[in-house]
């Protein structure tokens, strides 16, 4: 699942609380539509090998920059987050639904976090 990946990659290594839109208008204007962001990548995974699809992995993301330096924290959010659900197998299933029942005063007020 994409966005729960995305989200604790721009948690922890940006300092936002954000993850992937499941459609938005890019800078360009053009519509970006992700049909699959709620699948898992072993399911995504198990669909390309059962159906003998050619497929592209992390290693042809477009936003990896060799030449700045080597990739390293999207296979360091995979090994973590696969931790973390041998910890607790339903965390995919309640990171789901968080996104969709997200506590706005509890983030959103500045009264309660003006210093």
């Amino acid at each position: 699942m994409m966005p729960v990946r995305a989200f604790f990659m721009n948690f922890i290594y940006n300092g936002q609380m954000r993850s992937l839109a499941p459609k938005y208008k890019a800078e360009n204007g053009l519509i970006v539509i992700r049909p699959l962001i709620q699948m898992r990548e072993r399911q995504l995974r198990a669909f390309v090998d059962d159906n003998n699809l050619n497929a592209i992995g992390d290693e042809a993301c477009p936003a990896m920059r060799f030449d700045v330096k080597m990739p390293h924290a999207r296979a360091d959010m995979k090994i973590k987050l696969a931790k973390m659900e041998e910890d607790f197998p339903q965390l995919f299933t309640s990171l789901n639904a968080a996104f969709k029942n997200i506590s706005v005063e509890s983030f959103f007020d500045k009264e309660k976090f003006s210093l």
